[in-house]
């Protein structure tokens, strides 16, 4: 959508009102379009009926003035269509993605196309992300056969990150690429931009996440532009033209959040304060809040007119410096420095290095650590990761109740039995290995491509005997003397 773009939404549940509102409307446009100097591109304007409860108000016979009536409208890269299924954005989505994975494959390097590590990075950060576009808009119309669709779509790519024989399962190259199902994908996508997006609510893992209990990034005009504002700071090196020093520390440990703050005065602590965060708080908004603390004693509490706070966390000191306000903590820092200032009183920020042997600095650790456990109690709304994270957590639980519950590729599940192993190498021999699915006479024999399954020594050829109890293989067989099974 540009600037010259104009959505208009009209419902009804009355056919000659509806009529007669879209009249009204219409009109109303092109008076305004008049009265501005503008024209509007008749060629360029559609419209299409979007279904709603009443059915029978048998909109397709009401008439538009001078408006092309579509069955399917894109609109910010999301197609609607009057049926008010999204098939036929799904099916735009799936002649695009195999063209682009066509496209992909026919790069070579020397002799071979891309290596099975480079095409996962390809698929997880272009061709998912272009999937998943709006997913909260048009992912909860799917049902079974489109989520189908959809998982058919993602095996092309699996193809060629795992270099697997086509005759394996969908199930097991996800497992091995460790790559999530495409439907779980997009239903987390869609949970998350429910809740930090549209600022909504989802359910996560059986119970209600709200936006409203999460730290959202304030709107860019919040604040308005004329008082946007910078907060500098320098490197700190010892001097003596500060008397009040307050040193600022954040703690996370498995116990929970700490924030505190030291005050010294020449040198010798006067006063100091604790604050516990909860265990899903970060580092990060610990040592925000440390500042924050800090800053409002040093406005409410003391008579001084100079000083300097000292922090070990450059992002806290990078994000006041930003114009753009990245958090409410980061807001209230901001104003409240602003505040001091007004009142003719010095503040200056500075920046230390953690764990050097700073006095003031290892005084402000060893209190805001004794936080986590005695601090005063601090609410604050929990983070943007700490969603994420319930959200991957959730999707990353369903996938392993599938892939248990699965009757396809047991054989890789008797070697990787929960899906979200990392530490794998890319490469077609170990894809075989892994799915039994390659050049064995086992294998050959299933597909009626040799007369006998069996291994030249008597057993039956397929990669376990191999490994484990073919006498002719017993000399290298030995390099996978610590073959297991992999549990997460």
């Amino acid at each position: 959508a540009y600037a010259d773009d104009l959505l208009v939404l009209i419902g009804g549940n009355n056919r000659d009102r509806l009529k007669e509102d879209v009249s009204s409307i219409f009109t109303d446009i092109n008076d305004w379009a008049l009265a501005n100097k503008l024209s509007i591109n008749k060629e360029k304007t559609r419209a299409i009926w979007l279904p709603g409860r009443d059915q029978g108000l048998l909109l397709r016979n009401v008439k538009l003035p001078e408006v092309k009536l579509e069955q399917h409208v894109k609109y910010l890269g999301i197609t609607y269509s009057s049926d008010g299924t999204f098939k036929e954005h799904q099916r735009r989505i799936d002649s695009k993605i195999r063209k682009l994975n066509n496209k992909i494959r026919s790069i070579r390097i020397g002799n071979r196309g891309l290596p099975g590590e480079k095409m996962r990075r390809i698929y997880k950060t272009v061709i998912e992300k272009i999937i998943s576009y709006g997913a909260n808009t048009w992912t909860k119309a799917l049902g079974s056969v489109e989520k189908k669709k959809l998982n058919s779509l993602q095996r092309t790519m699996l193809l060629s990150v795992t270099e697997a024989y086509r005759t394996t399962s969908t199930e097991a190259m996800q497992v091995i690429a460790n790559i999530t199902p495409l439907d779980l994908i997009l239903r987390a996508e869609s949970k998350r931009a429910d809740i930090l997006e549209c600022g909504g609510s989802a359910t996560v893992s059986g119970r209600p996440i709200g936006a409203s209990g999460i730290e959202m990034r304030p709107h860019k005009f919040a604040t308005h532009p004329k008082n946007w504002t910078r907060v500098g700071w320098a490197e700190w090196h010892d001097r003596d033209d500060y008397i009040l020093q307050i040193y600022t520390d954040g703690s996370k440990t498995s116990d929970g959040t700490g924030a505190a703050f030291v005050v010294l005065d020449r040198g010798r602590q006067i006063f100091s304060a604790g604050f516990s965060l909860s265990k899903h708080h970060t580092h990060y908004q610990a040592e925000a809040v440390a500042i924050l603390k800090a800053t409002m004693w040093f406005a409410e509490e003391c008579q001084g007119n100079k000083v300097a706070i000292i922090s070990d966390s450059q992002s806290a000191l990078k994000a006041l410096y930003r114009t753009q306000e990245v958090s409410p903590t980061i807001r209230d820092i901001k104003r409240t420095i602003t505040t001091i200032k007004r009142q003719g009183r010095q503040i200056d920020l500075y920046w230390t290095k953690g764990h050097a042997g700073q006095a003031g600095n290892e005084m402000a650790d060893r209190a805001a650590k004794e936080a986590v456990i005695s601090g005063q109690r601090y609410v604050m709304p929990r983070p943007v990761s700490w969603v994420k994270a319930l959200i991957k957590k959730e999707t990353l639980r369903e996938w392993a109740t599938r892939w248990a519950g699965s009757d396809k590729g047991r054989h890789t599940h008797n070697i990787i039995s929960a899906p979200g192993f990392k530490e794998w190498i890319f490469s077609k021999e170990i894809t075989q290995i892994l799915t039994n699915h390659g050049r064995t006479p086992s294998y050959m024999h299933r597909f009626g491509l040799t007369s006998s399954p069996l291994c030249s020594c008597g057993g039956v050829g397929d990669w376990e005997h191999y490994f484990f109890f073919c006498r002719s293989t017993e000399a290298v067989a030995g390099v996978s003397a610590d073959y297991r099974t992999y549990n997460n």
